[in-house]
């Protein structure tokens, strides 16, 4: 062997087994794990709260165990228009509410649910946030709290009715009344 070609090969061979004696100290190591508290406006009975516990334990699978969400039903950390305040303060990493409840924060998020645009279905309102700027608007109110707000789904709640008899069409409403009422969550 001549003397260049060690020379030549020398820094590169001991560059590499220097890298990969420094890999070894990380085979044995568990990853980090991460855990979010989740408050929701959901009770535990409902079905939103046993969809967020469903999603929670996906992340936790997905995650291979690094990510774990803890869903904090209704009234436990924050009620209802004091969710939003609770992720600015970081009592709580995330939260899941209706944005209406945050017009005490700022007017415009009373803007940023069904009602102005007359989105009347989950689709409607998913392409103004989506496929508009909607969420781009919403960033806009909440980003100077240091929060970064994202659809989820669209529960409806503010248009639900309620009725003594079944209802499973158009024909079971005829003849009957029904009265819609708005008002402003957030001075509840």
């Amino acid at each position: 062997m001549s003397v260049s070609w060690c020379k030549s090969y020398l820094l590169p061979a001991s560059l590499l087994l220097s890298l990969c004696l420094s890999l070894i100290g990380c085979i044995n190591q568990e990853p980090d794990s991460v855990s979010w508290r989740l408050q929701t406006q959901a009770t535990k009975e409902s079905i939103d709260y046993q969809g967020l516990l469903e999603l929670a334990d996906n992340v936790s699978k997905m995650s291979s165990g690094r990510l774990q969400l803890e869903i904090i039903p209704s009234d436990e950390v924050a009620a209802g228009p004091d969710i939003y305040t609770a992720v600015q303060e970081r009592r709580i990493e995330m939260g899941n509410g209706w944005p209406n409840w945050w017009s005490g924060q700022h007017p415009a998020w009373a803007l940023m649910n069904a009602g102005p645009f007359d989105f009347m279905n989950l689709d409607a309102s998913m392409m103004f946030f989506l496929a508009g700027d909607g969420t781009k608007l919403a960033n806009n109110l909440s980003s100077p709290d240091g929060i970064m707000w994202r659809p989820a789904w669209w529960p409806g709640m503010e248009f639900g009715l309620i009725s003594k008899d079944p209802i499973t069409g158009l024909d079971d409403l005829r003849n009957k009344k029904s009265a819609l009422v708005r008002v402003c969550p957030a001075k509840c």
